[in-house]
C-alpha cells in the first residue's frame, strides 16, 4: 500500500521487486498495474510489456532479471525499488529509464533500511530529502540482525561475508524437503 501510494501521482511508473509474492502483492495494491513474471509464457510477456511501452498500462511490476537489462523506457520517469546487494542490478533498474532521450526528472524511490522509504532523485537538490516510515524502526532492524545472523558465524550464508562490510542475507528455506514432501 505505500508504494500504490508513492506512485500513485506518477504518469508512469516501474516497481522492481525480488520475490513472486511481492510482485503479486505490489500488482493487487497498485491501481491499474501490470506484472511481467517468470511464470508467464514469452508471448504474455511481450504483450505486458508492448503494454507498458505503448502506454496502454501506466505501472509495471517486475524482476530485475526479467526484464532489467537493455530495455529503454524513457518514457517511465518514476522507478521504485527496494535495496538489494547487487549494485548493477540496482543500476541497470534506475538505467532503464534514466537514459539518453529522458526528457524529464526520474524520481526514484527506494525502500530502505530502518523501514523508511527515501524518495531519490538523479537531479541535484539543495537540501536533504526527508524521508516516509513504512515499517518501525524496531521491526527494521530485528530483520536485519536476521539477515546478517545468517551471512554470519555460524550462519548458513557465511560465503558471503566481507571484510569491511557488514553483509545480510537469506538462504535456504524454512522448510526442508524429505523425500517427496517437505518437513
Amino acid at each position: 500500500e505505500h508504494v500504490a501510494e508513492l506512485v500513485k501521482g506518477s504518469d508512469s511508473a516501474i516497481v522492481w521487486c525480488h520475490l513472486n509474492e511481492e510482485g503479486d502483492r505490489l500488482e493487487k495494491g497498485i491501481k491499474g498495474a501490470i506484472q511481467v513474471k517468470g511464470s508467464q509464457s514469452m508471448e504474455e510477456k511481450e504483450e505486458l510489456i508492448l503494454a507498458f511501452l505503448n502506454g496502454e498500462a501506466t505501472r509495471l511490476v517486475t524482476k530485475a532479471k526479467i526484464i532489467g537489462l537493455g530495455l529503454n523506457l524513457q518514457h517511465c520517469n518514476h522507478v521504485v525499488t527496494f535495496v538489494d546487494h547487487s549494485y548493477e542490478k540496482f543500476y541497470q533498474c534506475v538505467r532503464r529509464c534514466w537514459r539518453f532521450g529522458q526528457k524529464r526528472p526520474v524520481t526514484l524511490d527506494v525502500i530502505a533500511t530502518e523501514g523508511e522509504v527515501k524518495p531519490v532523485t538523479l537531479l541535484r537538490a539543495e537540501a536533504q530529502v526527508e524521508g516516509r516510515q513504512v515499517i518501525s524502526p524496531d521491526t527494521a532492524r530485528a530483520v536485519r540482525k536476521m539477515l546478517q545472523m545468517a551471512a554470519g558465524p555460524g550462519g548458513t550464508g557465511q560465503k558471503a561475508q566481507t571484510v569491511g562490510y557488514s553483509v545480510g542475507g537469506k538462504s535456504g528455506t524454512a522448510r526442508k524437503q524429505v523425500g517427496k514432501s517437505y518437513s
